[in-house]
């Protein structure tokens, strides 16, 4: 319905999109001993960043009725192949080959006339170590030591787009979301209710 109100009311005047994604990354490592293999481990050394990426596009419909035969999937015949099988939906919350097939289809009709892409990260990272022992080759010496580090950075990047940005080819994502649980639960009560 919405593609039928975008067809109805087409315009050639420019318009304009954007997007945002964010992503947050965390983990820790180990810091080792003096000794090789000393264990337990004598610190630690923790790493968390966070990215976002901004895309904003200017384009101009050229072929309105292309572009709504784009957007209802007739353009596109493997989408559409991969839209009917059963539970296709299913595996795109592991991989999501649906909106990559979509992505490939999803400029039809539509002229690219300006854009941009900005990816902007912080990263944390904070270390803390303390050791006491025996030092390596020594057979009375002992030292004791600890220590701190803290280290920010930034990253800023932002580039002018020649052309429709283009996906990625589809990867393994994090399944586990609210939305996806209740499909789940809804999807295995059809399933026993047909037994």
């Amino acid at each position: 319905m919405q593609g039928l109100a975008n067809y109805m009311v087409g315009s050639t005047s420019s318009q304009a999109v954007k997007g945002v994604a964010n992503l947050v990354r965390e983990n820790s490592l180990p810091i080792s001993g003096p000794v090789d293999g000393a264990k337990p481990p004598v610190g630690v050394v923790k790493y968390s960043s966070q990215w976002t990426c901004r895309y904003g596009v200017e384009y101009r419909t050229t072929n309105h009725q292309l572009s709504y035969l784009s957007q209802l999937g007739f353009t596109n015949p493997v989408n559409l192949l991969w839209e009917i099988i059963p539970y296709s939906f299913v595996v795109d919350w592991f991989i999501p080959i649906g909106p990559y097939l979509e992505s490939m289809s999803a400029p039809h009709g539509l002229e690219f006339l300006r854009g941009y892409k900005t990816l902007f990260g912080r990263r944390y990272i904070s270390a803390s170590s303390g050791y006491g022992g025996k030092m390596p080759g020594a057979l009375t010496s002992e030292f004791r030591c600890s220590g701190e580090k803290f280290e920010t950075s930034v990253i800023l990047d932002r580039s002018k787009l020649s052309a429709w940005p283009v996906q990625s080819f589809p990867t393994f994502k994090n399944p586990f979301s609210t939305t996806h649980a209740l499909n789940a639960i809804a999807l295995l009560r059809q399933a026993f209710r047909r037994r």
